[in-house]
């Protein structure tokens, strides 16, 4: 008989990269370095990657809870993400040089979207047909 080993012994890595998108929002803007100079902002790529990468971890992980994805699963886990986006642009209130962003919200919230999308369609390549 397989056991399952705890549910937090999983989460370690959803907690790491969380840190880390802590660490960027936290950092103050003098230490951020200068992102390359394209047509689009740099900044909102970031979110995006980050929230996408945060939102896919999180729903791979659970999935191992759980043996069916459903879009309740899907919703709570969009609604943590992006809950926790909000929370960390109102961090950078506090933070010299750095403020609130609605745009980077947006950009954290598509990322969070994308992030779902990705993982669905990664678990549709691997289910056999």
């Amino acid at each position: 008989m397989e056991v399952n080993k705890p549910i937090y012994r999983s989460y370690w890595l959803v907690v790491a990269w969380a840190l880390v998108i802590l660490g960027l929002h936290i950092l103050p803007s003098e230490n951020i370095p200068k992102p390359p100079d394209w047509n689009i902002s740099f900044d909102k790529i970031v979110h995006f990657i980050l929230f996408a990468v945060l939102s896919f971890l999180l729903l791979a992980i659970g999935s191992q809870y759980k043996k069916q994805n459903n879009a309740s699963t899907f919703l709570l886990i969009a609604l943590i993400s992006i809950i926790y986006g909000a929370l960390m642009e109102s961090v950078q209130i506090l933070v010299p040089g750095r403020e609130f962003h609605l745009l980077d919200l947006l950009a954290d919230t598509m990322g969070v979207i994308a992030g779902l999308i990705g993982y669905w369609g990664f678990v549709m390549l691997r289910s056999p047909r």
